[in-house]
């Protein structure tokens, strides 16, 4: 079965809502919702940078982007990497390792955000 690079955006962005969510359900009082959040958010890990990267090869393949996407999706890569950093060096960085993972999910939603506005 051969996904679309449209398909492969989608995935993407609802990897990045999953991932995202953990956000919410770990302030909420029913620590059920944590639990679940936090297996989605291991599947979300994983899903992102693998949607993010074949909807980008599937682009330059086809040649069909503008300048603006190629910007925004530069952003969109650029926090996907500093969430891949912040875990993998999570012990390294330490107390830092939760407000780089926090910019670099601000980073990539900003970016995908203005990947979707722009023309």
């Amino acid at each position: 079965m051969h996904l679309t690079r449209k398909t492969w955006g989608h995935i993407g962005v609802a990897a990045y809502a999953l991932g995202a969510a953990k956000y919410i359900t770990h302030r909420m009082p029913d620590k059920r919702w944590d639990d679940a959040f936090r297996k989605l958010h291991l599947v979300a890990a994983l899903a992102l940078p693998v949607a993010a990267g074949v909807h980008t090869a599937q682009a330059l393949r086809a040649g069909s982007f503008t300048v603006a996407k190629a910007v925004t999706g530069a952003i969109i890569h650029t926090g996907i990497a500093g969430l891949i950093v912040s875990h993998v060096c999570s012990t390294p960085l330490g107390s830092k390792a939760m407000p780089m993972h926090r910019a670099a999910t601000v980073v990539s939603g900003a970016g995908i955000l203005a990947h979707r506005l722009c023309r």
